[in-house]
């Protein structure tokens, strides 16, 4: 799923130009049913929660198997190039301001 939650952070109107970003973490994890070898997961993400001026955002995710839910969860992001500029420009504030 977070594999997928990548995937919506790629597109243009949610992630922007970025080109990578790292996994933040998940919550509210739930395992419904046992997934065995053979069977066929569709993944769905839902974009919950994004600021865009910190790069940061939040999914909900469900994995279904023959229509059912096998598996829930909320899943966070940060695109890696808004992160970087976010803590230039902290650092630069700290450094304008300590004068």
């Amino acid at each position: 799923m977070a594999q997928v939650g990548g995937l919506v952070m790629l597109q243009p109107e949610v992630g922007g130009s970025c080109d990578s970003f790292f996994f933040v973490g998940m919550d509210k994890v739930r395992f419904r049913k046992l997934v065995i070898v053979g069977d066929t997961s569709v993944m769905r993400m839902t974009l919950t929660k994004l600021q865009k001026c910190f790069g940061i955002a939040k999914m909900e995710g469900k994995a279904y198997v023959g229509g059912e839910v096998v598996c829930e969860a909320s899943i966070a992001s940060s695109a890696s190039d808004s992160t970087n500029h976010f803590v230039k420009a902290a650092f630069q504030y700290k450094l304008n301001t300590s004068n």
